[in-house]
Order: C-alpha cells, then sequence, then structure tokens
C-alpha cells in the first residue's frame, strides 16, 4: 500500500511539473533600447513567426502591441518607457480562437488590469483592425463577467501596423 502510494504521489509530481505557466515579464526584467524604434524592431523581430504587429494607442497612455502569426495565433505585448528608453515586451502567452469571440483580463506591467475582447464580429465599441481582420475592445479594470446588456467603453484611442513587411498573407 505504502508503495502504490508514493508511486502515485511522484506520477503526480511529474505531471504537475511539465504544467509551469508562461511567467510574465516585470518591468524592470525588459530589456530597454534608446529608441522606441529600436524596441518594436526588436520585438517583430522576436515575434514567432514574423507575423503582423499593430499598436493600440490606449486613453490611459498605454500602448499595447496585437500580433497575429501565420498560423492565426494572437499575441499580445506592451511597450513602455523608463526614463529615457523604451521597451517592448510579449505579456500574454499566444491563444486561438476559432469562435466568434474571445475575452480575457491582463495586467499590464504597469500593473494596471485591463479586460480584452477580440471578436470576429462587428461591433459598435469596437475598433476593426483590418490587417488582423479582427474586432478590438480594450477596457480598463475588471469586466470579465459583466453583464452582456452593459456597453463597454473601449480605451483605444488609435492604432498603426508596426510589422508587415515579414508576413505574407495566407501563407501557411
Amino acid at each position: 500500500m505504502g508503495r502504490i502510494l508514493l508511486l502515485a504521489i511522484a506520477v503526480l509530481l511529474a505531471s504537475f511539473s511539465g504544467c509551469s505557466e508562461e511567467e510574465t515579464p516585470t518591468r524592470e526584467s525588459i530589456k530597454l533600447f534608446n529608441t522606441r524604434d529600436e524596441a518594436v524592431r526588436q520585438y517583430i523581430k522576436n515575434e514567432p513567426n514574423n507575423g503582423i504587429v499593430v499598436s493600440l494607442s490606449l486613453a490611459d497612455g498605454a500602448e499595447f502591441l496585437l500580433s497575429k502569426d501565420r498560423q492565426k495565433v494572437y499575441y499580445l505585448g506592451q511597450l513602455v518607457q523608463k526614463g529615457n528608453q523604451t521597451g517592448a515586451e510579449r505579456i500574454t502567452p499566444g491563444f486561438k480562437f476559432d469562435g466568434e469571440w474571445v475575452k480575457w483580463e491582463i495586467d499590464s506591467l504597469e500593473d494596471r488590469t485591463y479586460t480584452v475582447k477580440l471578436s470576429k464580429e462587428s461591433t459598435d465599441q469596437g475598433t476593426y483592425l483590418k490587417e488582423l481582420d479582427i474586432w478590438v475592445v480594450i477596457e480598463e479594470g475588471r469586466h470579465q463577467n459583466s453583464a452582456p446588456d452593459i456597453m463597454p467603453v473601449n480605451a483605444i484611442l488609435s492604432y498603426k501596423v508596426l510589422g508587415t513587411e515579414l508576413y505574407v498573407p495566407g501563407a501557411a
């Protein structure tokens, strides 16, 4: 009986060791560059499969980087300022969705919380990113469990395509 219990514990521990979550970088651990352009170039270079990268400027001054690779996996990163230097780092693992929409909460590198919603359907409050063929809403705060009839307040002021030169639409 003791051997079986010991074996069960060993199997359980072994299964947990393979389930580590991708760690979110801290503001202090991000590599900084002298210019914003250098930080963006390095971010694009490090992104999987060199996909499309779009900068999303928010009302509170935050700047997120939404990207989609050739396998249609989405990632969210962030540009941060520290003194006169700029860094860029991915803050979410990759995710792929085949449904009509996906919504989740994130913590920024400044420890602010946002709710991000991506949709393949048109939304009045969303920002349409034609390069990614997706509607995006980013709300300040936690809104994951908001009632469906509450209209979200989209914090996105503008967006700009930063990297598509290495991306070939329709390529597998």
